[in-house]
């Protein structure tokens, strides 16, 4: 009985100190057409606490599905896109998973100041 329960406590333990994604920082350059993704992720491992998985969605239907084995640094997950078919009001939904637990999706709608390279809301979580 006694290891059952040391068992469910390290369980317990490792779920406690797991977390999904915290923000988003999302850029589109209209020059190159490439959208930027930062996804803010604290964690002490890279290697074995990571963002694992970003996918873009486009009228509800998966566009871009990136799988990672570690994270790019202790703070983020950095990934960068080509997105050749961008137009004004192309709205994405960008979502982060967490290889331990959690995921959090963000709303990304290119408007027009941003296709013409003037500051712009970057868009909303959800």
């Amino acid at each position: 009985m006694n290891k059952i329960a040391v068992i469910i406590v390290f369980i317990f333990c490792g779920i406690m100190f797991a977390h999904g994604p915290s923000a988003f920082e999302v850029d589109f350059n209209p020059e190159n057409m490439e959208l930027t993704i930062k996804v803010t992720h604290d964690v002490k491992n890279p290697k074995s606490h990571y963002i694992d998985k970003i996918e873009i969605e486009r009228d509800s239907e998966v566009i871009i599905l990136q799988v990672f084995k570690v994270q790019s640094d202790e703070k983020v997950q950095l990934a960068k896109y080509i997105i050749t078919d961008a137009y004004v009001g192309m709205e994405l939904k960008i979502i982060a998973s967490c290889n331990k637990i959690g995921k959090k999706s963000f709303k990304f709608i290119v408007d027009e100041q941003m296709m013409n390279n003037k500051p712009s809301a970057k868009g909303t979580e959800e």
